[in-house]
C-alpha cells in the first residue's frame, strides 16, 4: 500500500504477506486519508512548517575526543575487570583441580589455559595447531 509520494520522491509502503484480509482494508484507509488531505496536512504541519529548532549547536558542542574519552575509559575498564574476573575465576578453579587431583596449582592453571585457548581456537578458527598435543 503506498502512502505518499510527495516531495521526496520516496514511495512509503507497509509490507504484508501475499494474499493477506488486511491489504485492502489498509487500502481502503490510506485512500480514505489521501482524499481527505490528511497526508498532505501532516506533510505540511512536521516538513514545511517553517519552525527552526530554538537551540543552536556551536561548533563546541560537537563530538570531540573530549566528550567520547569519558565513554572510552568506561569501555576499557569494563574490559579490564571482565578480565580480572575472567583470571580468578581460572585460579580459583585451578586450585580446586589441584586440591582434587593432587597436582599444583600452576601446573593445573596451565592445563586450564592450555585447555582454553585450544577451544577458542577451534571455535573461531575450526582448525588444529600446535597446541592440539595431548596432556
Amino acid at each position: 500500500a503506498v502512502v505518499s509520494t510527495q516531495s521526496t520522491g520516496n514511495e512509503w509502503a507497509f509490507g504484508l504477506p501475499r494474499g493477506s484480509p488486511y491489504a485492502t482494508l489498509i487500502n481502503n484507509q490510506f485512500l480514505d486519508y489521501r482524499e481527505r488531505g490528511l497526508f498532505a496536512e501532516m506533510w505540511d504541519a512536521h516538513y514545511t512548517s517553517g519552525v527552526e529548532c530554538p537551540v543552536q549547536l556551536e561548533e563546541s558542542s560537537r563530538f570531540g575526543l573530549g566528550v567520547v574519552s569519558g565513554l572510552f575509559a568506561l569501555f576499557v575498564f569494563g574490559i579490564f575487570l571482565s578480565f580480572l574476573v575472567l583470571l580468578f575465576e581460572v585460579i580459583h578453579v585451578s586450585r580446586m583441580d589441584a586440591r582434587k587431583e593432587g597436582k599444583s596449582v600452576c601446573s593445573c592453571f596451565g592445563t586450564r589455559l592450555t585447555l582454553k585457548a585450544r577451544e577458542i581456537r577451534e571455535e573461531w578458527f575450526g582448525g588444529s595447531g600446535p597446541l592440539d598435543t595431548e596432556l
